[in-house]
């Protein structure tokens, strides 16, 4: 039983205890004056510098000599580790990293962006900051009114929205225990803790909120993605067996009432098996290269793919990245990641609620296992555990479209497989 932790109450609900929470989602746009995200989402074309690799190493002896190309990029620019200031170009477009100028394409790798944690205020990599302090009277900014003049963005260390996604409530919790951020470390993934009390809900600071179940084991976590390239979130690094991930992402411009929280769930063996998302919006993701090619596997006709898109506020941790075959993820044609996120575009257009309830059902190969990545980001000396997904073989889609279920998807994710669907798609348009 864990000791030295504050609990509150019990016999209710943890959501009167939880300082991180706003009101609405409508609170979490940024406060960096970004604007909205790129027009086609997270599957990236781009042909610029690759700046990702800022402040990243790899601790296990490889050269780590994959791709150069991660999630929906290109692959035709440099790698640039520890630099924060290279500049990119696309079509004319200058992209400086660390800046809020966006390519107007597509969301190659852009590197810290501007999503270092220091938007919020915040410094350090310990991931802390957050808390609900003027929350709703913010004024929709993200900015909390803190009272050490340090705003408290949505989306950012911790800071989950009030509100939960249709079918994903928070448990029902007898006990609610608040744990001071100096209790568990920077690189502890606090849901595999062993030591907690059944039907209790735990509020950790700077980080988020953990519901177990009757044995103990934590089944639900309401958190967001790391800010950071060099921090991530040590619970979204590798994920625990049949947990619920409701992860609130940075939205900008978000609409009062609407959620926009992330849902990844996984099996029995820490696999991302399913995705659901009630709304979506452009919003700001940190990247991190060498995380998403070591998703990518060792294969060069994959990559690492987000589930949940970078530029939509998708965080780069592995539990939102599959090894996704390269076409299925930014090829042309309908099967691919890249052509859904276009369609999405325009079927917003004019109606940012136009598009809800999207869900991605992973399949995986019989028998399959999760990579292990023991990951230290350069200049941190801080070690994170992370188990890449294994390489799925399709994934299934469904959304709806002004509240009609539309028709589903499937994106096989092998070469062989995904050139016959497509080759069928074609015929079957030349017919009618």
């Amino acid at each position: 039983m864990m000791t030295g932790f504050n609990c509150l109450s019990s016999g209710g609900s943890a959501a009167d205890t939880a300082g991180d929470r706003t009101t609405h989602d409508s609170t979490g746009s940024g406060t960096d004056g970004s604007g909205s995200g790129r027009a086609d989402g997270d599957r990236d074309s781009g042909t610029g510098k690759d700046t990702t690799e800022d402040q990243t190493r790899e601790t296990t002896g490889d050269s780590d000599s994959g791709r150069t190309d991660a999630d929906r990029d290109s692959g035709t620019g440099k790698d640039t580790t520890d630099d924060q200031t290279t500049s990119h170009t696309r079509d004319g477009d200058a992209e400086t990293t660390g800046s809020a100028t966006h390519r107007p394409d597509s969301d190659g790798e852009s590197g810290t962006g501007a999503d270092r944690s220091g938007n919020d205020g915040s410094a350090g990599t310990d991931g802390t900051s957050g808390g609900r302090d003027g929350d709703a009277s913010s004024g929709g900014d993200g900015s909390g009114g803190k009272s050490d003049g340090k705003p408290s963005v949505l989306g950012l260390n911790g800071r989950v929205s009030d509100s939960d996604p249709a079918g994903y409530p928070r448990p029902h919790a007898d006990h609610t225990v608040v744990v001071p951020k100096g209790q568990v470390a920077v690189n502890e993934s606090f849901a595999a803790r062993t030591d907690l009390q059944p039907n209790t809900s735990y509020m950790v600071e700077g980080r988020g909120e953990y519901y177990t179940d009757a044995t103990g084991k934590v089944s639900y976590v309401k958190t967001t993605f790391g800010s950071d390239p060099s921090a991530p979130n040590p619970d979204l690094m590798r994920g625990q067996p049949d947990t619920t991930y409701v992860v609130t992402p940075r939205i900008n411009d978000p609409v009062p009432g609407y959620n926009y929280d992330v849902v990844l769930r996984t099996d029995e063996h820490g696999f991302t098996t399913d995705y659901y998302v009630e709304h979506i919006a452009p919003g700001e993701a940190a990247r991190n290269g060498t995380v998403q090619r070591r998703a990518g596997g060792d294969d060069g006709a994959y990559e690492g793919g987000h589930l949940h898109p970078n530029n939509r506020g998708g965080g780069y941790e592995y539990v939102n990245l599959t090894e996704q075959f390269r076409n299925a993820n930014r090829g042309k044609g309908e099967l691919s990641f890249t052509s859904l996120d276009n369609l999405f575009n325009e079927l917003m257009e004019g109606n940012p609620g136009a598009v809800t309830d999207i869900r991605i059902h992973v399949t995986y190969p019989e028998g399959a296992t999760a990579g292990s990545h023991k990951y230290t980001p350069q200049g941190t000396g801080v070690t994170y555990d992370g188990a890449p997904n294994p390489r799925p073989t399709q994934y299934d889609i469904t959304y709806k479209h002004n509240g009609k279920p539309q028709s589903g998807l499937t994106i096989p994710n092998d070469p062989e497989g995904w050139a016959k669907a497509t080759e069928y798609i074609r015929q079957s348009k030349e017919i009618k």
